[in-house]
């Protein structure tokens, strides 16, 4: 008998492969093309023929029994992922199957205990396998076939379920290799199941008893000590009161002395922040006295320019004209993805032509712009935006590149930006001064 034992170093060799149908294979190669995918045909699988038993079709159990596997269709991470636990329940790993109808479903593959060894491998579906029934109108006499495939880059684990004709039989290999079998195996799980089921119940009983027993005595002792604690309480509160109390009486002279103290500070504070009021304003004031000495008078501007403004605006033009900048146009100006004419600080020729509103709203504002009114080239109008740039430099943006596109403006090109002021309000003039 041992060299018999030794003449068959494997017991258990893998089932032969049947092949997957080609209308699985194409309807599984045409769900996953819809999807940016492809299958792998060379990772084909055949995992079982059974007979269905009722366990698998019964609604109340919504399992298909996978029978121990000779024919392995997983990988190593994902057997040694479904050996693990998460809290208290085993992991299952979600995976697609084509059912006989061809359509595609989602289903829960999860390892399955068989037996005491650690050899018998087995898996069921689950979850979802009572939808699958129902719609495939699976009986417990229905042979079915099982294959796993891999499909895309992810190599995702795909099923296909294929339903024997009940006028066709499955081959003497099938019904005695693995019907057969299957059926063995679903009547000693059913088996092992009840088995499991008495112990359990059993076991129930006895901690049930002991629970009983354990909460007894714990309620007794649960009494004593509430009532230990009970006096702690009574005792403790005593002592907080009294504390409380001495609390309250020395927090009272405290605050006491505080209020008198926040009230000599807060009048102290009052009178340094009105003589600092008064100090800023007279510098406010002498500034703006600077500011109107420093102010140029330009030339005077075409009087298309003055009548464009007074038609657009109808409001008298203030005869003060400041000329802010005269430069040649640079890529810098010309560069569509900045929206940008640059006024530096260094090319300007006069940098006081805002009011002194305007030049706070530009230090305090958090996104600080200022909407001005444009004359270009053309003596067309839009509105544009000033925005502070490496102070006190400005840019002019938020409408500059159709400037640029409908005056046709160029590089080198020699332009002029004048500020003025309508009615108080702030306007700048375009000129081209290349041919001048």
């Amino acid at each position: 008998m041992a060299a018999g034992r030794n003449s068959n170093p494997n017991p258990n060799p893998p089932e032969p492969q049947l092949p997957m149908p080609e209308a699985f294979k194409n309807r599984i190669q045409e769900i996953a093309e819809s999807e940016g995918k492809n299958i792998d045909e060379q990772s084909v699988v055949f995992v079982m023929e059974k007979q269905l038993s009722p366990s698998d079709v019964e609604s109340a159990q919504h399992r298909l029994f996978i029978a121990p596997l000779k024919n392995k269709f997983l990988t190593a991470d994902e057997d040694i992922f479904l050996k693990q636990f998460q809290g208290k329940n085993k992991n299952s790993k979600p995976v697609w199957i084509i059912d006989p109808d061809r359509d595609k479903s989602s289903v829960t593959l999860k390892r399955w205990r068989t037996g005491t060894s650690p050899d018998r491998l087995a898996y069921v579906f689950c979850n979802e396998w009572k939808r699958i029934v129902k719609k495939n109108n699976l009986q417990n006499t229905d042979g079915v076939r099982l294959w796993a495939v891999r499909v895309g880059l992810d190599r995702e684990l795909w099923f296909a379920l294929d339903k024997l004709p009940t006028n066709d039989p499955p081959p003497p290999r099938a019904r005695g290799n693995l019907l057969n079998r299957s059926s063995i195996m679903e009547q000693k799980r059913d088996s092992d199941e009840k088995n499991s089921d008495i112990e359990l119940e059993a076991k129930m009983k006895k901690n049930t008893e002991i629970e009983l027993e354990v909460n007894t005595k714990k309620n007794s002792e649960i009494e004593l000590e509430a009532d230990m604690k009970k006096n702690s309480e009574i005792e403790l509160e005593v002592d907080i009161k009294m504390k409380n109390s001495e609390i309250e009486l020395e927090a009272k002279m405290k605050k006491n002395s505080e209020i008198e103290l926040e009230t000599k500070m807060k009048k102290n504070s009052e009178i340094e922040l009105e003589a600092n009021m008064k100090k800023k304003n007279s510098d406010i004031e002498l500034e703006d006295k600077t500011e109107n000495s420093r102010i140029q008078r330009g030339p005077e501007l075409p009087i298309e320019v003055v009548n464009k403004i007074k038609e657009i605006e109808r409001g008298e033009v203030d005869q003060s004209k400041i000329l802010v900048i005269r430069k040649p146009l640079s890529s810098y100006d010309l560069n569509k993805s900045d929206d940008c004419f640059f006024i530096p600080p260094a090319e300007m020729l006069n940098g006081d032509f805002l009011n002194r509103d305007e030049r706070v709203l530009l230090l305090t504002e958090q996104l600080p712009h200022l909407c001005v009114e444009l004359i270009d080239t053309k003596l067309e109008s839009l509105s544009v935006r000033l925005i502070p740039w490496y102070k006190p430099g400005y840019v002019v943006t938020k409408g500059w590149n159709f400037v640029v596109s409908s005056n046709k403006l160029e590089k080198g090109q020699i332009l002029e930006l004048w500020a003025l002021r309508v009615e108080k309000r702030l306007w700048f003039v375009l000129r081209d001064v290349t041919r001048k």
